[in-house]
């Protein structure tokens, strides 16, 4: 019982410390945007700005390429909460056929990704470092960029 409570211990210091990580990569990310918005400037310059450093401190290591998939992974759900935020601001203000024309772009979106990314695991992972996962990442990070712009235009009322 006492190994039990030490492990569950173990697992809410971890899940406090990727929380703690995750605010800090949102806020990054989320200041990031608003400059870009504040300069009419796309926002695909912060697509990678959390993972691009970290996989580069980290070439040459002896677990470069384990580690250039953390990184990658570790700017994902940033872009994940974005994009269904954004995804919800369209439906809350578009038409229907706005809402059925995003859901629908969505979907493909999706089916797109799923097939595409995991082909960067079989590639020389020097070519994408992060492989499927940075593939993920910058495919979330520029279809974020789209679908914000696309959630202001539709509430802008």
């Amino acid at each position: 019982m006492k190994r039990l409570a030490i492990i569950l211990a173990g697992f809410a210091l971890f899940a406090t410390a990727a929380q703690a990580q995750t605010a800090t990569d949102t806020k990054k990310i989320e200041e990031c945007l608003t400059k870009a918005d504040e300069s009419d400037a796309s926002g695909t310059a912060c697509v990678g700005i959390v993972a691009d450093p970290c996989i580069n401190a980290a070439r040459g290591k002896n677990d470069d390429e384990m580690q250039w998939k953390k990184c990658a992974a570790q700017e994902l759900p940033v872009w994940t909460a974005l994009m269904k935020k954004a995804i919800a601001d369209i439906k809350g203000g578009g038409t229907a056929e706005i809402t059925k024309a995003a859901n629908a772009s969505q979907d493909a979106w999706t089916k797109s990704t799923a097939t595409l990314c995991p082909v960067f695991d079989k590639i020389e992972p020097g070519i994408v470092p992060g492989g499927a996962n940075y593939c993920r990442l910058q495919a979330t990070g520029q279809r974020v960029v789209m679908l914000r712009k696309l959630a202001v235009a539709v509430n802008e009322h």
